[in-house]
């Protein structure tokens, strides 16, 4: 399903990454990590739950419904 290549970002995105790591790094505040993370964990949390609908939709999309195996309602749009 994926290949080598999907699993490496863009320089710009590592860059990005270095800069997010620096910026904690050098974080004092337990308090607004603490914040950040739980932040963090729910956006991961919601991108993951959008990224599941989106594999749902496009598996019905493809004509491959009895695939899914929860009971999520999937508009066959």
């Amino acid at each position: 399903m994926f290949n080598e290549e999907d699993f490496k970002i863009s320089m710009e995105k590592e860059l990005r990454l270095r800069m997010v790591n620096d910026e904690i790094n050098q974080c004092d505040n337990i308090d607004e990590l603490r914040k950040q993370l739980i932040n963090v964990t729910r956006l991961f949390t919601q991108y993951q739950h959008l990224l599941e609908i989106a594999v749902k939709q496009l598996i019905v999309q493809e004509g491959y419904p009895n695939l899914i195996s929860d009971k999520i309602e999937i508009s066959r749009e």
